[in-house]
Order: structure tokens, then C-alpha cells, then sequence
């Protein structure tokens, strides 16, 4: 039902440019579609029973499948040369908001479509946020629990009050306290870009694709300075999710300063930056070109905004980054944005990756266990939330393990089918961290995603969607125990 209220929007884009073939295509497969969801609903309607934990978990997955559906039959409608396969991983990329596409190498399509791809990367920003709360906050497999005490995350208390109320209750909650702020976010941005200089479609795809860390952009289009700024700045709402959850201007700052997510992101920003602008410094003094001050805060800037969006899994690349790398005359290692993808931005956000929380917990507990190797007569603090640290750090070590046997099963197929390691692991990292810029930054002018073939294209797409849904949910769905258990019925512990 959104999906179809939202081709409202390309609808009056096409008409506002006076594409009539456009918004009678988009009108007339919104009705369509519809009509047909009213005859589901209908078939459906006496059915009232609570699902189980596993059969919303399964429906939460399959939505990356029936709405990129939906969303692209318009698409292949207005340009059949294009095809379903085509379009569908454009959708299907965009909605798992990874943004990469193969629709803007083939050919010229109109800025509506790709309009049309930020608005289903934006829906899909928001879904994730309402499967994260509502299914797999509740299952702890969301990376919630992960913490080191008990002043900015969810509590057991949370979890029990889950489990007791039923899921339209907390979809109902959920909606009622984060789409406003969601909805409001992204307008402040979007007049602050428009406000800037930006063109009103441009600034709509930016504020869209900054909120949901798609990374889409227009083609060929690149945003202004100030433009890149008001970006970076709401970039920080993927850093944690404790941002949209303050109340009050001293809460957050309190918050901002003492959030781990928000401590460890800027500690990796800050050294990437340094350490890039040291090499590109470097590389301007053998070019004789390090008196050039204007390139060298140039380069300092874009090397920041660079390493900020990919952390957060967005993938903007600053107008700034190619004139550090003509300043110095080298090239940035595709490894180090590779990494700050890998890393992600902040648990229950947008972003995608490993989660900074988890990061954090684990380099805890490593700096606690070097502790115990230096001083073994040591004790802890404990604090009362010593389980919950163990068990903390138990499920962040299960989510990255399992994070990076996917990165060698799919690296596996990718090179199985004909790809060099290296871009088999581009291909990789992107769809499971959900960056799909990495594929043209990193790739080093290559064109990796146009000549793949449908097999390596359903590989991709089976990649980016476990890499929204990470792992660790994608194999409770064999959890017999969850196929058991109800949300609202039942409190079960699947720790």
C-alpha cells in the first residue's frame, strides 16, 4: 500500500515536467495495483490470528522481493528495452538502499526514474527501521543488546514489554513516534539543499538518499559545498540511533559526547582523514604542488565527507576527492573504504555493515582481556549488567563471524563464475554492507556490475538483502523454536 501512495510522487514529478507518458504509466499500475492488493486484502481479512516469530520474520524478507516487484513494472513498462531483470536489482538495490544500478550505464532514462529509485531507497531506509524495532529488536538479533552499560540502550524491560504487546501495537507505537521524525528529517534537509543553490530534483534525491544511506545520486550531478555539508551533517544520524530516540538539546548533547557509536565513528574518521591527507601531502611535495593551500584544505575536507558517507554506508564521494588524488597525483586504496563500509554506521539505523556498537563491544572486551593477560589478579567492574556484557559480546562475535563467512562464500562465487578476487571481493563488500558506490569508487573507472549475468546478479541480490537483514536473521529463520513462538503470546529467550 505505501509503495503504491508513493509512485505519487513520481506522478507529479512527470507532470510538472510535462511527461505525460510517465505519469499516466505510474497512474495506471498505481490503480492496478491497488486493485489487486484491495482482492488480497479481502481474501485475508477474517484471517486475525497472531503469526509466529519466524512467519513475520519471513514476511519482514520477503517484502525485498514483492515490492521491487511492484516498484519496478512501471519501469520495464516505459522502457522495455530494458527488461524485468534490469530493473528489478535496480529495485531491488534500492529498496536494501545499496544503491547501486545497472539502468544508468545502459542507457539515457529520465531523472524521474532514478527520482523513482531514491523514493524506494527512502521507503526502504524507513522499513528497515520498522522491521528493526518490531521483529528483530524483539528476537535480540538486531544488535540492540549490544552495550556496555545501561544508560543509552534497550533494556530487558524493553524486550518483555515487546513480547507482551502484539505487533500491530508496536508497529502502531513505532509509526507514531519515528515517522514524523523521519519525515521531517528529510524535508529540513531537503529545503537546506534546495536553500543552497541545488535544482528541486536533485535536492529531493539528495535528502532522500542521505536519510536512507542509499548513496543515489543523479547522474552526472554532483552537490555544491554547502550542499555536501548539510549532508555530512545529517550523515550523523547513522551513526547511532540514540540521535532520533533524544528529547531535549541537553539529553543530546550528553548523549552525542557519551555515545560509544558516536565516539568510535569520529575516532575512524578522524584517523582515515588524517591518514589520507598525510599521503596526499606527501604525494603533493614530490609534485612540487604543496604550497597549493586552497587544494590542501580542499583535499582535507573531501577526504573527511569521503570517509564520513562510506562509514555510514551512504557512498557520496565529496567534488573534492578527485582533485586530492590530481593534488598528490595517487591513488586512495580501495581497502580503506572497503573497511569503513565493512565497520557500518550505528545498530536499528539505516546504515549497514557490522554495526559500530558491535565494534565497540568487542574492542572492549579485548582491551579488557589484555588487562587480565597484564594484571591477572585484577578485578572487573561490574556495574549489574555483567550478563549482559558477556552475553553482549557473544552475539557480536557470532554476527561478525558470521559476517565474514559471508564475505568468503560469496567472494567464493563470484570468482567460481570468471571474476578476479579483487573484484569479486568489491562485489562482495558492497552487496553486504550495502554500499553500492563502492562498485565505482573503489573500483578504479571499471564497470563491474553491467557485464554481470543474471546468475551473478541473483548472487548479488541474495547478497544485499542478507546484508540488510544480516546474517544472524537470516538463519534464525531454521530456528524451529521461532516457528513456535508468538510475538504477544509467549516470552521466549533467544539469546
Amino acid at each position: 500500500m505505501v509503495t503504491i501512495v508513493a509512485m505519487l510522487v513520481p506522478i507529479l514529478a512527470a507532470a510538472a515536467l510535462e511527461d505525460w507518458l510517465i505519469a499516466r504509466t505510474f497512474m495506471y499500475y498505481a490503480l492496478f495495483s491497488a486493485i489487486l492488493l484491495y482482492i488480497y486484502g479481502v481474501a485475508l481479512g477474517g484471517n486475525s490470528a497472531e503469526r509466529t516469530s519466524g512467519a513475520a520474520l519471513l514476511e519482514a524478507a520477503s517484502v525485498y522481493i514483492a515490492v521491487p516487484i511492484i516498484a519496478a513494472a512501471p519501469v520495464v513498462d516505459l522502457y522495455p528495452n530494458l527488461g524485468w531483470r534490469i530493473v528489478i536489482f535496480d529495485m531491488i538495490s534500492a529498496f536494501t538502499t545499496t544503491g547501486t544500478s545497472r539502468l544508468a550505464n545502459i542507457g539515457p532514462v529520465s531523472d524521474v526514474i532514478h527520482l523513482w529509485r531514491a523514493m524506494m531507497a527512502w521507503l526502504g531506509g524507513y522499513y528497515f527501521l520498522l522491521i528493526a524495532f518490531s521483529v528483530l529488536g524483539p528476537l535480540r538479533i538486531n544488535g540492540c543488546d549490544a552495550r556496555e552499560d545501561g544508560s543509552y540502550t534497550l533494556t530487558e524491560s524493553y524486550y518483555a514489554a515487546a513480547y507482551d504487546a502484539s505487533r500491530r501495537t508496536i508497529l502502531r507505537r513505532f509509526n507514531k513516534t519515528v515517522l514524523p521524525a523521519y519525515v521531517t528529517t528529510t524535508l529540513v534537509l531537503f529545503l537546506g539543499i534546495l536553500i543552497s543553490g541545488e535544482d528541486v530534483t536533485p535536492a529531493i534525491v539528495l535528502s532522500m538518499s542521505t536519510l536512507s544511506t542509499s548513496g543515489i545520486v543523479l547522474v552526472e550531478h554532483a552537490p555544491g559545498f554547502v550542499a555536501e555539508v548539510l549532508i555530512a551533517v545529517f550523515l550523523c544520524l547513522a551513526l547511532s540511533r540514540f540521535i532520533l530516540a533524544s528529547q531535549g538539546a541537553k539529553r543530546l548533547r550528553e548523549g552525542f559526547v557519551g555515545n560509544p557509536e558516536i565516539r568510535i565513528a569520529f575516532g575512524l574518521v578522524f584517523i582515515v582523514t588524517i591518514f589520507l591527507f598525510s599521503r596526499h601531502y606527501a604525494g603533493a611535495i614530490n609534485q612540487d604542488s604543496v604550497d597549493d593551500f586552497g587544494t590542501a584544505i580542499s583535499a582535507l575536507w573531501g577526504s573527511f565527507f569521503t570517509s564520513l558517507s562510506f562509514l555510514t554506508t551512504s557512498g557520496f564521494v565529496s567534488e573534492y576527492w578527485a582533485g586530492a588524488q590530481e593534488w598528490s597525483d595517487l591513488e586512495t586504496s580501495e581497502l580503506i573504504l572497503m573497511a569503513l563500509a565493512i565497520c557500518g554506521g550505528g545498530v536499528a539505523t539505516t546504515a549497514g555493515g557490522v554495526k559500530l556498537l558491535r565494534v565497540y563491544t568487542l574492542t572492549q572486551h579485548g582491551l579488557r582481556e589484555l588487562n587480565k593477560l597484564s594484571s591477572p589478579s585484577s578485578v572487573p567492574r561490574s556495574d549489574g549488567v555483567r550478563g549482559m556484557r558477556r552475553r553482549s559480546v557473544m552475539n557480536s562475535w557470532v554476527v561478525v563471524m558470521l559476517f565474514g563467512f559471508s564475505i568468503g562464500l560469496f567472494t567464493l562465487i563470484f570468482t567460481l563464475t570468471g571474476h578476479q578476487f579483487e573484484d569479486a571481493l568489491l562485489l562482495t563488500v558492497a552487496g553486504l554492507s550495502t554500499t553500492g558506490p563502492l562498485l565505482t569508487e573503489a573500483a578504479s573507472g571499471r564497470d563491474l556490475v553491467t557485464p554481470l549475468s543474471n546468475f551473478e546478479l541473483t548472487v548479488l541480490e541474495v547478497a544485499m538483502i542478507a546484508g540488510r537483514l544480516e546474517a544472524l536473521a537470516v538463519l534464525a529463520l531454521f530456528n524451529p523454536i521461532l516457528w513456535q513462538n508468538r510475538i504477544g503470546r509467549e516470552k521466549r529467550n533467544f539469546a
